[in-house]
């Protein structure tokens, strides 16, 4: 496999992708040209670990049949991202930043290098060398093209000949997404390292001791000081809101609306201030300072009294989607709480045993990433749809209906069975008559299980 040049096999993925995603919804499209991608990286790199191959290969291939199920925009974004990191993170032993920045970078440099190799190519001393093999290809096609066009016009006969046969597919737009996508999977498969990216490697990953300026003695005070005082009024916010979830009993002036719904994203904002503070003040001298363990320890008290207070905003959370249905707006309160309380996990780490910040850093795009695995992983209508309906107080119907993908299906049965809902009944039919429509005239590269779950039975 490594003997076929990276431009031809460039060229040859570029033009099958074309051929599956041109005027096409995501679907099963997707999941072949992942498969495909993914048997030319365990080919290509056979010296490669299997383990490593299938370390990278397996996170697209699971977003690309999630997509062939379920379609959905954070899935695929999601998929981009994981099909980027695939063809840098098997050649490559570093940290999953560096793999991210190199990935990124090879997307352009690669261009960039290939076009000025070309130039030293063709200096006079060696500008009789073999062309590279994509441009034997390029050049005869535009021969062959510019020829056909002058037949074309010169003799009726042949141009009778090829109005038979069929080449619709050949379109402006398809020879523009070609050439798109080779320009896209060219960096990724003409792989090449950053020189300084690969400095990065030589960070290190602990705190070593040093002399202590003054400024560090300055932040030492800042940060005990600060570290003591919100401390204390945290826990008094805890304590207060730990009275009401206890006592059942809101204080006078409050609604029940208020209470769990105010302020979610301030908090949120809020505890990932703490894990950048902590994050800033611990990434030096600090860490030697003679008075440091008393500062660890109100650290870990703050570390503490914000995991306390993410978990009582998700719970919080989780009572006003008991009430008033499931959204986006409330499943993303959940995702950040859990983004959040991973940082102040890995917080308490660093500070316990002296992580550098790149470490840390590279620690938490790690879960960063498999947490974004996991939300390609989740069908978000669906589950709004079954919780809206099966769990809420309230029934949001025109929430749902305003859903991409919501299950129609189990939407109609609910109208159906509580008819003061019946005024949505004609929408919801509308729809699925419309997803039935399109499944009749979607084709095989665009199928998908949502979609053919409404295909009429012959």
């Amino acid at each position: 496999m490594k003997k076929i040049g990276n431009s031809v096999l460039t060229l040859i993925l570029a033009i099958i992708g074309s051929s599956l995603f041109y005027k096409q919804e995501p679907g099963i499209n997707i999941f072949l040209f992942t498969g495909i991608s993914a048997t030319l990286v365990m080919l290509r790199y056979r010296d490669t670990s299997l383990m490593k191959r299938l370390m990278a290969v397996v996170p697209p291939l699971v977003c690309s049949a999630m997509i062939m199920l379920y379609p959905q925009a954070i899935t695929f974004l999601i998929w981009m991202l994981a099909y980027l990191l695939m063809w840098s993170s098997v050649v490559l032993d570093c940290q999953p930043l560096m793999v991210l920045f190199h990935a990124i970078s090879s997307l352009v440099e690669s261009h960039l290098n290939s076009f000025f190799r070309r130039l030293e190519e063709n200096t006079p001393a060696t500008k009789k060398e073999k062309l590279p093999n994509v441009w034997i290809y390029i050049i005869s096609g535009i021969i062959i093209l510019i020829f056909v066009l002058l037949y074309l016009n010169g003799n009726p006969l042949f141009g009778k000949l090829m109005k038979k046969i069929d080449l619709s597919f050949l379109e402006f737009g398809f020879i523009m997404l070609t050439l798109f996508l080779y320009a896209v999977l060219y960096g990724m498969i003409s792989f090449r390292k950053n020189k300084r990216i690969a400095r990065l490697s030589f960070l290190k990953s602990k705190i070593e001791p040093g002399s202590l300026s003054q400024r560090d003695q300055q932040e030492h005070k800042i940060a005990s000081i600060s570290f003591w005082s919100v401390s204390v009024i945290l826990a008094i916010v805890n304590l207060l809101d730990l009275i009401v979830i206890l006592s059942g009993e809101l204080p006078e002036g409050f609604t029940y609306k208020d209470y769990v719904h105010q302020g979610f994203y301030t908090l949120i904002l809020a505890m990932g201030l703490a894990v950048a503070l902590i994050v800033y003040f611990f990434r030096g001298q600090v860490n030697f300072h003679e008075k440091v363990r008393s500062l660890m320890k109100i650290s870990y008290f703050w570390i503490g009294q914000n995991i306390l207070l993410a978990l009582i905003t998700a719970y919080k959370n989780f009572l006003y989607v008991e009430a008033y249905g499931l959204t986006y707006k409330r499943i993303a309160v959940f995702l950040f709480v859990a983004c959040v309380l991973i940082g102040l996990v890995l917080s308490l780490n660093k500070v316990r045993t002296l992580l550098s910040n790149w470490l840390f850093f590279n620690r938490l795009s790690l879960y960063a990433y498999l947490m974004f695995l996991l939300m390609a992983m989740l069908p978000y209508d669906r589950m709004i749809t079954a919780c809206n309906l099966n769990y809420a107080q309230f029934a949001d119907i025109e929430y749902v209906l305003s859903l991409p993908h919501p299950d129609l299906h189990m939407l109609k049965e609910y109208i159906d069975e509580n008819k003061q809902y019946a005024e949505y009944g004609p929408r919801t039919e509308e729809r699925i008559q419309d997803l039935r429509k399109q499944a009749d005239e979607t084709g095989w590269r665009s199928w998908n299980l949502y979609l053919n779950q409404y295909k009429e039975a012959p």
